[in-house]
């Protein structure tokens, strides 16, 4: 068993003093290699040699059938003779014939339309059975390359390589992949249109009737054969499409040249002309070499790119792109695998796509989307119970949080539902929350799964604390059991004591939607908002907010409205650090992008004097003070970097 990773074989071994004397393990890995790639050819090849010897079998013997029926047509009948000998002797009387040259045999001539069809029927018969010799001599040469011979394993090892290399060297599997496919499929080709021949010798109307469908199965495959030249991942690949792909494309490709190399001609020769009349004209010696303008050379450059464009599409189809095929092989994992680690693994890709045009591919595909959902549901509701295993915590939460990576940052919030319950949600016009309620609920689970901690959580990152809060957003939003305002107390404490000095317009536009929803909620219970089509309003604005297409325009504004917030006291009002972060980090975010530091400045006078008040009304020896006096003095030192220097040109440094 060859080990899955380096670290299972032990230390890496030292550069080998020449070539192969490493203990033997790459000639190990060479030799498995090696008798996997040829054991996958020879097991290929030989199936497809069966499946011709079978087929060319029952084929001869229905083409010697209709040989039987259209041969002896090819000569008189004797019986012809006979007949027409009897008849006269049974009328009794001299009849026309008097010699052998009277008989119908000797005036005899073959029905039109025989001659091509035994022709035919006969070249078609030939080529079934070279095809099924050939095939019969090909499972000889496979023996053969197989065929393993004395002198040990180093021998054995260059001798099946010089065999390698010679089969490679004589085309043995193209020869058996495509000529003897080709020759029986020429042969089956040939035997339709001689039947269609011979039919047309019987009843012109039952030759329509068959060969319609015949011509219209031949159009199909040669149809097929086409995209097949066309597409190189094309599976449809046959003998006849091999021969499109070498033959097809470079007619195409000489035409195409032909007509930029005649469409460049008659330019040069009209800019010609058009001077030369000019010269005229103007009593100008006529130009002895044809000149071409900017115009007609940047005319011509133009077209060529574009023909070249054109040639790549029609010629020939490009293949899909590596990072096509990631977003490919993630779907394939997501949509059917129910191996635990494979969805973990692939849950933990997703979060690492941040192209907004991959991000909708992803969203785009049902199949895709529906079973991430589920899973992600299934995770937060409890975990999950698949046929090859079960989540743990962690794994569960990663599911989950992946799902509301996608919905925020490339989709829509109404993704968190099925389809058919977002058009029941469309159709609803009630305003209270029980038409709301599948909504909110899986709002509500998916938002407390990306908020959870567990032994192994990332929410030391700096890249998942944007997710994490917008996951205590929608938790709180959606009526959380818990009371809504800890939830948001909790996030913003978290947040301002981990990501000092690496603040985002994302993050501080999320911040500041929480201190605002606090002050919105601040005289219910548990600062809950009550009204569901308030609900409904934030939570759609969270991919706005979280994925960047509002950040910098929102953020001054928001972060603005926030700190006015700390003017007045009130139920529920985070501590003044809060406050001091969402202005340090909104005004070099807003000096960074050039705008929005006037809403900011507009409501320091307030910060400050609430921080003032809190100073006057605590003990002048407490741990408050001191710390109330650190936030006054951060204020004031940021407003003094503000005014005096930008304050992106040191902290870009």
């Amino acid at each position: 068993m060859i080990p899955s990773t380096l670290e299972e074989e032990g230390p890496l071994p030292s550069i080998p003093r020449s070539f192969g004397e490493d203990g033997g393990k790459f000639y190990k890995y060479y030799d498995d290699l090696s008798d996997e790639l040829d054991e996958d050819m020879v097991k290929s090849l030989k199936a497809q040699l069966d499946g011709i010897l079978i087929f060319a079998g029952l084929f001869a013997g229905v083409n010697s059938t209709f040989l039987a029926l259209t041969l002896p047509q090819m000569k008189p009948d004797p019986a012809d003779d006979t007949n027409a000998l009897l008849l006269q002797m049974a009328q009794g009387r001299n009849g026309t014939i008097q010699s052998l040259a009277d008989l119908p045999s000797a005036s005899f001539s073959p029905p039109p339309g025989i001659y091509p069809a035994n022709v035919l029927l006969s070249m078609s018969l030939t080529l079934a059975l070279l095809s099924s010799f050939l095939a019969v001599l090909g499972q000889q040469w496979l023996v053969q390359y197989r065929k393993r011979s004395g002198g040990g394993a180093e021998h054995q090892r260059w001798e099946q390589l010089r065999r390698y290399l010679g089969a490679k060297r004589w085309r043995l599997e193209p020869i058996l992949d495509d000529v003897l496919p080709g020759l029986l499929q020429l042969a089956m080709i040939i035997f339709c249109i001689s039947f269609s021949v011979y039919l047309s010798t019987l009843s012109r109307s039952m030759c329509i009737v068959i060969t319609t469908p015949i011509g219209f199965v031949v159009a199909i495959l040669f149809v097929i054969a086409a995209l097949a030249a066309w597409d190189q991942w094309c599976p449809f690949k046959s003998p006849l499409s091999h021969a499109m792909h070498f033959t097809l494309i470079p007619f195409i490709q000489i035409l195409g040249r032909a007509l930029l190399f005649c469409y460049s001609a008659s330019a040069r020769g009209k800019e010609w002309v058009n001077q030369r009349l000019n010269g005229i004209l103007r009593d100008r010696n006529p130009p002895t070499l044809p000149t071409q303008s900017p115009t007609t050379v940047e005319k011509q450059h133009r077209l060529e790119r574009e023909a070249g464009m054109l040639y790549e599409t029609l010629v020939c189809r490009p293949p899909e792109s590596v990072d096509q095929l990631k977003l490919i092989a993630l779907k394939r994992v997501i949509a059917v695998s129910e191996d635990p680690r494979a969805l973990t693994y692939a849950a933990l890709n997703i979060r690492s796509i941040y192209k907004k045009e991959d991000i909708r591919i992803l969203i785009n595909d049902v199949e895709f989307l529906d079973r991430l959902r589920r899973l992600s549901l299934r995770a937060s509701d409890g975990g999950i119970r698949l046929a090859e295993g079960i989540f743990g915590s962690e794994q569960a939460r990663v599911i989950g949080t992946s799902f509301l990576y996608l919905v925020l940052s490339g989709g829509s919030i109404l993704d968190l539902l099925l389809d058919t319950e977002q058009g029941d949600l469309a159709t609803s016009v009630s305003s209270d929350d029980t038409a709301f309620l599948d909504f909110f609920e899986s709002a509500q689970l998916v938002g407390s799964m990306a908020l959870s901690e567990t032994e192994h959580s990332c929410a030391a990152c700096c890249s998942c604390v944007e997710l994490k809060l917008c996951g205590g957003l929608m938790a709180g939003v959606s009526g959380w059991a818990l009371s809504t305002r800890d939830i948001y107390l909790k996030c913003l404490a978290h947040a301002v004591q981990k990501y000092k000095g690496r603040g985002s317009p994302q993050l501080l536009c999320i911040l500041s939607t929480l201190v605002n929803l606090l002050k919105e909620g601040s005289n219910t219970r548990h600062g809950r908002i009550q009204s569901a089509s308030r609900k409904m309003e934030i939570l759609c604005s969270l991919p706005d907010i979280y994925s960047a297409t509002k950040q910098v325009s929102q953020m001054g504004q928001l972060v603005g409205t926030a700190i006015a917030t700390s003017a007045s006291v009130w139920s529920g009002r985070p501590g003044h650090d809060a406050y001091v972060y969402l202005f340090k980090e909104g005004c070099f975010l807003a000096d960074l992008y050039g705008r929005g530091l006037e809403a900011i400045l507009e409501n320091v006078g307030s910060l400050l004097i609430s921080i003032e008040e809190s100073m006057l009304n605590v003990n002048a020896t407490s741990s408050e003070e001191k710390r109330q006096l650190r936030n006054r003095c951060q204020v004031i030192q940021t407003l003094v970097e503000v005014l005096s220097e930008p304050l992106s040109t040191s902290r870009k440094l």
